[in-house]
């Protein structure tokens, strides 16, 4: 697989090659759309922000939230569906699967913030909002929700369920 995206990606390092990867879940497709989309910069301020969660208020939450929306970028509901429902199973399996160590090292900030959240959720909780973040995408596509306001709701019911701290608006 890395032969054939370095083939069509110029330039690429090492370390984003095997994110894209992951990310695309070896689907060349995938993988050349996410690289078009700048996915790994979207994947990178989701993990920020999921890191910092247990320290973050609905202000930190908006801004975030916010700069998603400024992006012009037609794939973006693509990518971050992409990316937190493979961040929900990762994080499932690492609650669930105690040896969790074949995580491939180059996803440092990812295994990061799965074990940020997972000092705080149980796997019920992470089902439910797995579940609820499913539903909230239905309701874009369907419903013509507004994306924004999503991740505001995403990001805040992951804070609610660590319930680190109240939120202050």
């Amino acid at each position: 697989m890395n032969k054939v995206i370095r083939e069509y990606i110029n330039d690429i390092d090492s370390v984003s090659l095997n994110t894209l990867i992951d990310l695309s879940q070896g689907s060349l497709g995938i993988a050349l759309r996410f690289n078009k989309s700048d996915a790994i910069s979207i994947y990178n301020t989701i993990l920020d922000v999921i890191i910092n969660l247990p320290n973050s208020n609905f202000k930190n939450i908006n801004d975030i939230a916010t700069e998603f929306t400024i992006i012009k970028n037609n794939e973006l509901l693509f990518i971050i569906e992409s990316i937190m429902q493979q961040f929900y199973l990762k994080l499932l399996k690492s609650i669930v699967i105690v040896d969790y160590s074949y995580v491939n090292n180059v996803l440092k900030k990812e295994n990061i913030a799965l074990e940020t959240l997972k000092k705080y959720l149980s796997a019920d909780q992470v089902y439910n909002l797995w579940s609820n973040f499913e539903r909230k995408i239905y309701n874009i596509r369907t419903l013509n929700i507004d994306l924004k306001q999503t991740l505001i709701d995403t990001f805040i019911d992951i804070k609610v369920a660590i319930n680190v701290e109240d939120i202050k608006f």
